[in-house]
Parts: C-alpha cells; sequence; structure tokens
C-alpha cells in the first residue's frame, strides 16, 4: 500500500489516521448538507463528523514497521 507523506507524519506523530474512500465522503457531505461549501473546511468538517458519529464503522490505518536515517 502506497503511503502518503502526510499520512505517514500523521502516524509518525501518534495520530490515529483512519483512511476513508474520497466518493464516500463525498456522499456524506451531500447526505449532511455540507455540499456546495469549499472543498477543504467542508471535508474537514465532514471527515470530523464522520468519525465522531460512525468511528465504530471505520478502522485505524494498520502501523506497520518503520524504517528510520538518522
Amino acid at each position: 500500500m502506497r503511503r502518503l507523506p502526510r499520512v505517514v507524519a500523521l502516524a509518525s506523530a501518534g495520530f490515529t489516521v483512519y483512511p476513508t474512500n474520497p466518493p464516500a465522503l463525498a456522499r456524506y457531505r451531500e447526505r449532511h448538507g455540507l455540499a456546495g461549501q469549499k472543498p477543504d473546511p467542508a471535508d474537514a468538517i465532514a471527515l470530523a463528523h464522520l468519525l465522531r458519529t460512525d468511528l465504530h464503522l471505520h478502522r485505524p490505518l494498520r502501523q506497520t514497521v518503520t524504517v528510520c536515517c538518522a
């Protein structure tokens, strides 16, 4: 699985990362009246609501062995 640099940085900093399918997020945003807003703020709000209300339906990204060079 390809890891994006921001995902790696967040996971390395100790944050739990929940992967989300972009079309599923778009449908959630439309369903809850967040469609039509600017994409980044609307996505942040939708993701926060999605995990707040439906966390039991999502699995965190598994941590893999990270190789780090000093």
